[in-house]
């Protein structure tokens, strides 16, 4: 469905290249005499009432934010803070973010006849964000002259008073990198700062983990069974070097023992033969 807001202006003004905007614009500001903000509308905040998102006759207050995006950055979501909401039922929705066409002037409680034009045939409804925040997604075609451009129209019977997004509440990607693997990559870089989890505080410069004690490693278990273990029960083998040489020790001893013998046999059979030796006539 596509909702056009008509502006009147012929030279829409621009909002600054590096400057957030915001604004909100009230049907009950008819221009005569502008009516005071209501109560829990303070100064800087946002409004978006209204009874249906498909009957623009039902809705009662607008708003609208520019935020500048990094060079190249395409936005995937962003959050809003809600100060005020209604009281949830199974009939309320949360506003829808349409695509900014042209604003008169970024101004607090506008006039109704200067509310931003806008293009909400591609709307994307906001969801809750947790913590109290209105997350809108799919922003990519949001995008003009590198500025996150949005309009926030009443989604369904309910009223919002927010407050406007900063550029640390988007969530953006970045154009495909080419690695030296020749593989294809995005990166998605979230600047939100703000958290949707609580968790403890890290001090720079200290190690976000405790220093772990050292693991000291269990005895071995005691076998009790009497038998000895495999390398107990075994015995190294013998060098075949220091076999081979012994083995050569032993023929030589055992040669060395048998000339000693027979030496020792020859000489004594010569004692024998000899005159002196030799044995008497009877």
């Amino acid at each position: 469905m596509a909702v056009l807001l008509a502006g009147l202006a012929i030279f829409p003004a621009t909002a600054a290249a590096d400057e957030p905007m915001a604004g909100w614009w009230s049907k009950l500001n008819a221009g005569v005499v502008p009516p005071p903000n209501p109560p829990d509308v303070g100064e800087g905040k946002l409004l978006v009432d209204g009874a249906s998102y498909d009957e623009e006759e039902s809705w009662a207050a607008v708003a609208a934010f520019s935020l500048p995006l990094p060079e190249g950055a395409a936005p995937h979501s962003v959050a809003l803070k809600m100060t005020s909401t209604p009281a949830m039922t199974p009939a309320s929705e949360f506003p829808v973010a349409c695509r900014l066409v042209r604003v008169v002037a970024w101004v607090e409680n506008g006039t109704w006849a200067e509310r931003p034009e806008a293009d909400c045939s591609a709307g994307s409804r906001g969801t809750s964000g947790g913590a109290g925040l209105l997350r809108l997604w799919d922003l990519e075609d949001f995008v003009r002259d590198g500025r996150l451009e949005v309009v926030l129209v009443p989604g369904g019977p309910g009223r919002y008073v927010l407050e406007p997004p900063d550029p640390g509440s988007l969530t953006l990607s970045f154009p495909p990198t080419t690695t030296t693997s020749s593989t294809t990559t995005t990166t998605f870089v979230s600047s939100d700062t703000t958290s949707f989890r609580s968790g403890p505080s890290f001090t720079a410069g200290a190690p976000l983990l405790p220093t772990q004690p050292p693991v000291t490693a269990a005895p071995a278990p005691q076998d009790t069974s009497g038998n000895l273990p495999a390398a107990a029960a075994s015995f190294p083998r013998p060098d075949p070097v220091d076999s081979t040489r012994m083995r050569v020790y032993m023929v030589v001893a055992l040669l060395a023992l048998a000339g000693f013998t027979w030496a020792r046999h020859s000489a004594t059979a010569l004692d024998e033969g000899s005159p002196e030796g030799g044995a008497k006539a009877p």
